[in-house]
């Protein structure tokens, strides 16, 4: 990735939605900031901040678009496009600090959990309605396309490494909505008598 400086060229790698800097060549005048394992520079976090703005939008859209799907009362639909967009930056903010996107679909997912007992107490809803629109953009369709497109193409190396990468999303967020939903069960039965 060129970051823009025209005299002094940085080039980095772009590993799971964060900056890797180990073999780049820095030049430390044009450093902006220092963040917990990565050196910031300005032009990279404007890009950044304008992918993840997309995607708040392109999410904020696709979950109200579903929603209207699901006739769903007007009163949860705010919520939902709200809380789905709270999942992705947490998933995002997770993936960019730690890398490990397996603990980033189990935080998110536990995230959602919590969201959907809440919002639907408040509401006076069922749970699994929250659950069910608040997961989509966890969901890796991307990650299953592409081991489908390389299988029909019999590359069987990429088809095991997406399929690989789907399947620890998926059950990324599988552990996540069962730890916080077996987490609930006990503390009400045993916790809360």
């Amino acid at each position: 990735i060129d970051s823009g400086i025209d005299s002094h060229q940085c080039y980095a790698r772009y590993d799971c939605g964060r900056y890797n800097f180990r073999s780049a060549k820095i030049d430390r005048k044009y450093l902006v900031g220092w963040r917990p394992g990565l050196w910031v520079y300005g032009c990279h976090m404007v890009d950044w901040h304008m992918k993840m703005a997309q995607e708040l939008t392109g999410i904020f859209f696709g979950v109200l678009g579903f929603s209207f799907v699901f006739r769903l009362q007007k009163k949860l639909i705010l919520d939902i496009c709200v809380g789905s967009e709270i999942v992705w930056i947490i998933y995002r903010l997770l993936l960019y600090e730690t890398g490990y996107m397996f603990i980033s679909c189990v935080a998110a997912s536990v995230f959602i959990e919590i969201y959907a007992e809440f919002m639907s107490k408040k509401r006076k809803s069922m749970p699994g309605i929250y659950i069910t629109l608040l997961v989509f953009p966890l969901i890796p369709g991307g990650g299953l396309y592409y081991t489908m497109s390389a299988i029909v193409q019999e590359n069987m190396h990429e088809a095991i490494a997406q399929g690989v990468l789907t399947l620890k999303y998926a059950l990324g967020i599988a552990v996540g909505i069962s730890l916080s939903g077996t987490y609930r069960k006990i503390y009400k039965k045993w916790i809360c008598r």
